[in-house]
């Protein structure tokens, strides 16, 4: 055997296909009568020649002749290989499944039968027999994984993987099945999306509520299903882990989406573990868009923590998320200028170079020409370098007369901008950062297209058409209207996609004119769980609530209001 394992060795460097090296493997093969010789010149086979007619009648002989499986295994899964779609390869692998009596020489029947491919229906009517007979779990996802590549058996294969996630707790078959699902799985597959959902709501098992949550996300074409299956988990969990994926899968479908937003900063704000930390921080980046929310956490968290990889990384989300916000710019100069890790220093650098323009370069010469001192040069050559290198780059961008104002500049630290108490100067953005309770959804709606309107229809319509599309932005099919008692039936639905008792409507950015006061004052029905606050100077009566546009706190005072609706 040693001599054989020798000899194939010297065949092989002569090459693939070639058909001296072939036919002498095909002469072994018939003079030999040795089953072990059979396997290892079988497999040789399958590795040298593509289409070859010799070898291919070699093989087709040795599995009419041979009696043993093994011999039989061998010779049909190189003879696939061979020549694809062969039959007699076929034929010898669907019967060895069917009858053999070996459990390992079926498994391997399978698994040769699945590598063949998605066109050959005879090992595709096979795979589909396999379904919920085989007791070979891993073998079945490999199957399920081919069957679900082809529309005709995505069906089956779905409702297959469904069946696994939902009987099954066990962490080798719950991550395969689940990323099979998630590359094969179809909206349009009939309940496979409702499935996903009465799973994860009902599971105990915190790695498959994981799990499903990242199918979901992937799978369901109307995202609104997945959005409200997202936030109903983050309303009902505490288990951080499960949190972070739920709010940043959230987010990844529905940017700056606010329940994702605070659930994300208020990990940062409460976790201890760095895991979390730094997955909350990563997620911030990728979710929000011009986000002063994600941007208050993540500077407030760089001037914080004492862990530099932490501080690191919410200096790339902030990057990400608004890099032309001076307060960003700000942030990054800071870090520079105090951290003690040369990584960072290096890094954040390099970032702030690349996004530094226009009133930047000034702020960045303030802010680090205090470096370029001799003592700093001596004790500390590091940052003496970057911040050389930094401000070079900023000369290279101004004019004279700005960078000596620049370089005359005492630098101050940014402001963390106040979460609770922000100015008012941009109230659609200071609106934004309003968060949801148990009980209410809060769903501030700028309403300036309406100043002036007087048409009942026309300004029921355009407050129906702001609400649905501020909360359930992927829907397209708004509902027609055409006054308060007509948007009061739509209030059931709405509670319950939310999986809210309330709503919490506040309107902004027009005036409280007659029309619409008295159109808001019929919409709004605390029995109901629709109440109704506007952003204005003008005195209002019950059951309208009334905040100043230039009212201290302003956030604070309507983030209590939202707070204190059914307590």
């Amino acid at each position: 055997m040693a001599e054989l394992s020798h000899s194939l060795e010297n065949l092989e460097k002569i090459g693939k296909d070639n058909p001296v090296a072939i036919s002498a493997v095909v002469k072994l093969i018939a003079s030999s009568q040795q089953e072990r010789t059979h396997w290892m010149l079988a497999d040789y086979l399958g590795k040298i020649a593509t289409n070859n007619s010799e070898a291919i009648s070699a093989l087709v002989n040795l599995i009419w002749s041979s009696p043993n499986e093994t011999t039989q295994l061998k010779a049909a899964t190189s003879l696939a290989k061979i020549e694809k779609d062969n039959s007699v390869a076929i034929d010898t692998l669907v019967n060895l499944i069917r009858n053999s009596q070996d459990g390992l020489t079926r498994r391997k029947a399978i698994f040769s039968l699945c590598e063949i491919g998605t066109d050959n229906p005879v090992a595709i009517e096979t795979l589909v027999e396999l379904i919920g007979t085989e007791p070979d779990r891993p073998l079945l996802l490999k199957a399920a994984n081919i069957l679900g590549q082809i529309d005709k058996y995505n069906q089956i294969a779905s409702e297959f993987l469904v069946k696994i996630i939902r009987d099954f707790e066990v962490k080798n078959i719950l991550i395969p099945a689940t990323g099979i699902l998630n590359k094969i799985g179809k909206d349009s597959a009939n309940g496979i999306v409702e499935a996903l959902v009465e799973i994860m709501e009902n599971t105990e098992n915190d790695l498959k509520r994981i799990q499903v949550v990242w199918c979901l996300a992937n799978i369901a074409k109307n995202k609104q299903v997945a959005i409200e299956a997202l936030v109903n988990l983050i309303n009902k969990c505490d288990d951080e882990s499960i949190l972070l994926r739920a709010a940043g899968r959230l987010g990844d479908i529905h940017k700056n989406n606010p329940v994702a937003i605070g659930t994300l900063v208020k990990l940062i704000s409460t976790s201890q573990d760095k895991d979390i930390l730094w997955g909350a921080t990563g997620w911030l980046g990728e979710i929000s868009k011009n986000n002063p929310v994600s941007i208050s956490a993540l500077v407030e968290l760089i001037r914080n923590s004492c862990d530099e990889h932490i501080r690191l990384q919410a200096a790339e989300s902030l990057e990400k998320i608004d890099k032309d916000n001076p307060l960003v710019v700000a942030t990054l100069v800071e870090l520079i200028r105090n951290s003690g890790d040369k990584n960072t220093r290096w890094q954040v650098a390099d970032g702030l170079r690349e996004i530094m323009k226009g009133k930047h370069f000034a702020t960045a010469v303030s802010g680090l020409k205090d470096c370029l001192t001799s003592e700093i040069s001596e004790n500390d050559s590091n940052l003496y370098e970057i911040c050389y290198r930094v401000i070079w780059d900023c000369a290279q961008n101004m004019t004279y007369p700005d960078f000596y104002q620049a370089w005359h500049t005492q630098p101050t630290n940014s402001p963390i901008p106040d979460r609770n108490h922000p100015q008012n100067t941009d109230i659609p953005t200071l609106l934004k950062q309003l968060q949801p309770t148990d009980k209410t959804f809060p769903v501030p709606l700028n309403i300036r297209a309406l100043e002036g309107e007087t048409d009942t229809s026309a300004i029921a319509q355009e407050l129906c058409t702001q609400l649905y599309q501020t909360i359930f932005p992927a829907d397209t099919d708004i509902p027609a209207i055409r006054n308060a008692p007509e948007f009061k039936r739509l209030i059931p639905q709405l509670k319950n996609r939310l999986q809210k008792q309330h709503i919490a409507l506040i309107l902004h950015s027009c005036p409280c004119e007659d029309a619409l006061s008295s159109f808001t004052r019929k919409l709004a029905d605390t029995h109901m769980g629709i109440h109704i606050a506007w952003i204005t100077d003008t005195p209002l009566e019950l059951p309208l609530i009334g905040f100043p546009v230039d009212g201290d706190d302003l956030l604070d005072a309507v983030q209590s209001w939202v707070g204190g609706i059914s307590s």
